[in-house]
């Protein structure tokens, strides 16, 4: 069943790109803010095949994770985004600069998008797991997990967002827990604390 949810997660995951990249072929309005805080000549654009496969992810909030991760915190309306998904972003990034040769902010776009889209198997995986010890149901634990990884609200998962990270430590730390791991569910309840609120 875990091999079969994961990668169940994984296609879902490749749904969503290929429905971003045909959304993505329309004229697109702009919902994002980024340039009140950053002017337009300082923020580079990505290339168009960057913007192609993962623009659509990079929108609204993730502009923000993105500029934190490349700057830091240099803006007022940055505080309310917490510091490690964009500290995780920019140290995979910097160590693979010499790899994708692309602009700071393309490469967080593209690195924050797999890093998502690999760890939500990984989470529903851990979800499945959780929700087995708890109530040892496998149809509620397939059930469940099903319901999570076709919610419609599923985009923030893929896109540059701390949801699927926060979702990762959480559930982690919830079964740790349940199995009596005290000193690992308090350490991933603090790294979920410093993902989002």
């Amino acid at each position: 069943e875990q091999p079969t949810l994961f990668r169940l997660a994984l296609a879902s995951r490749g749904v969503i790109w290929i429905l971003q990249v045909i959304f993505g072929l329309f004229p697109d309005h702009e919902m994002s803010k980024s340039d009140v805080y950053l002017p337009e000549k300082r923020i580079p654009k990505h290339p168009h095949m960057v913007q192609l496969l993962f623009g659509g992810f990079g929108n609204w909030d993730s502009e923000h994770f993105i500029l934190i991760s490349e700057h830091g915190y240099i803006y007022e309306q940055s505080l309310a985004f917490f510091p490690l998904l964009p500290a995780l972003i920019n140290l995979i990034s910097s160590c693979l600069a010499g790899v994708l040769q692309l602009s700071a902010r393309s490469r967080a776009l593209v690195i924050g998008w797999f890093f998502n889209n690999i760890l939500f198997p990984i989470t529903t995986v851990i979800l499945f797991n959780l929700i087995i010890k708890i109530t040892r149901n496998r149809k509620l634990a397939m059930l469940s997990c099903l319901l999570f990884v076709v919610n419609p609200a599923n985009v923030f998962m893929s896109s540059v967002y701390s949801e699927t990270l926060f979702a990762f430590f959480s559930f982690g730390g919830m079964l740790s827990l349940e199995c009596h791991c005290s000193w690992l569910a308090t350490s991933l309840f603090l790294l979920a604390g410093s993902t989002r609120s």
